[in-house]
């Protein structure tokens, strides 16, 4: 298969769709979905990470953030 023949998807790097870490909310385990739900983010409101310190621990989805909704909590 030549360059030119090549799918577009396999010459494009992680980089051109990777969301920049600075436009994403984070949060702390202990912090409340309230809390949280009123933080500005600095970009599309996605999944919210969730730090343990430097540690990345997990993610909270758009809909449990979202204030009035009842979701299920997570499970491993």
């Amino acid at each position: 298969m030549t360059p030119s023949a090549a799918p577009e998807g396999t010459l494009r790097r992680v980089q051109d769709y990777m969301v920049p870490i600075a436009t994403i909310r984070v949060a702390h385990p202990d912090d409340r979905l309230t809390d949280i739900a009123v933080r500005p983010t600095r970009g599309r409101a996605g999944h919210t990470l969730v730090f343990d310190d430097d540690r990345l621990v997990g993610l909270v989805s758009p809909e449990a953030v979202a204030s009035g909704q009842t979701v299920s909590r997570a499970t491993p």
